[in-house]
């Protein structure tokens, strides 16, 4: 009543006994990855003497599933993709997808309830978003279709300018940075209005340099570096600081012989500016001037 059948060498039965009417039906044990069509070997009519046949026809599921690529902004790029599923076979099982032409893939031999999982290596300047071709259920004969979105990272980065004491001057600033591009590379920064640029396409652990052209009469603190965080969406910020120059002059009096008188004293320098610019000077007090911005 019951046995093995292949294409090469069916099942056959010897039935004995039956009544004038009588109907047999076949049915099998499905295998894995197939689905049946057992509907030619239900209720088969047998006769006396006679030979009956029938037949279970077993088709390989089969399903497709397409990756779509978005970025943005829009891009020419391609991507390595791969498709892993709870069971059956993708052919091919891995590929390149653009936004023009996306990654397909046939699924085969799998099992109902089956579903499939495609990843991308996740261009760099680039956040993936691949929620969408997570676990996708495919059905027999289905078309399926999943989308990985790219957005670009983007981040303002701030350079903020400190003067010693405070002014309303502004410097010239320029940005590198180790990954992105900044744009614009360069402008102003006065401590009113910071300096702010875009920084596009950067990769995780960027960080950027800022540069300035020193105004003169003062010093300043350097290039100033920040990291940037976040993405696809970060920000990132630095300081430089310039101090004003500034030295004290003292000029002392000599009579000889030796005199308690006192005289005018007045100072020019080649650049900055003393305070105070003239005064008085004695033996006993000498006339003493600070001179800032030289």
């Amino acid at each position: 009543s019951s046995g093995s059948a292949s294409e090469a060498t069916p099942f056959v039965t010897t039935i004995t006994g039956f009544s004038t009417g009588a109907t047999c039906t076949a049915t099998e044990a499905v295998p894995a990855g197939y689905t049946a069509s057992q509907a030619a070997c239900a209720s088969v009519a047998i006769t006396n003497g006679g030979s009956a046949s029938c037949t279970i026809t077993n088709t390989l599921n089969n399903a497709t599933l397409t990756v779509n690529k978005d970025f943005i902004p829009n891009s020419g790029a391609s991507v390595s993709v791969s498709v892993t599923c709870t069971s059956g076979t993708p052919s091919p099982a891995s590929g390149s997808a653009t936004e023009a032409i996306p990654f397909v893939t046939t699924v085969s031999g799998f099992i109902i309830g089956a579903t499939c999982t495609a990843t991308e290596t996740a261009p760099s300047g680039y956040t993936a978003n691949q929620a969408n071709c997570l676990n996708v259920a495919i059905s027999v004969g289905g078309s399926h279709s999943c989308t990985i979105t790219n957005t670009q990272n983007s981040a303002t980065f701030t350079v903020v300018k400190d003067f010693v004491p405070n002014s309303g001057a502004s410097v010239s600033v320029s940005i590198t940075c180790t990954s992105g591009t900044p744009s614009p590379a360069s402008g102003s920064a006065s401590e009113a209005t910071p300096f702010t640029t875009t920084v596009n396409g950067y990769s995780a652990g960027a960080t950027c340099t800022a540069t300035e052209t020193v105004p003169a009469g003062y010093t300043s603190s350097g290039t100033c570096n920040g990291a940037i965080t976040g993405a696809p969406s970060g920000t990132g910020a630095c300081t430089i600081t310039n101090t004003q120059t500034s030295a004290t002059l003292t000029v002392n009096k000599d009579f000889v012989p030796n005199n308690g008188a006192s005289v005018a004293v007045s100072i020019t320098c080649t650049s900055g500016t003393p305070t105070p610019s003239s005064g008085s000077a004695s033996e006993a007090t000498p006339f003493v001037t600070t001179i800032t911005g030289f």
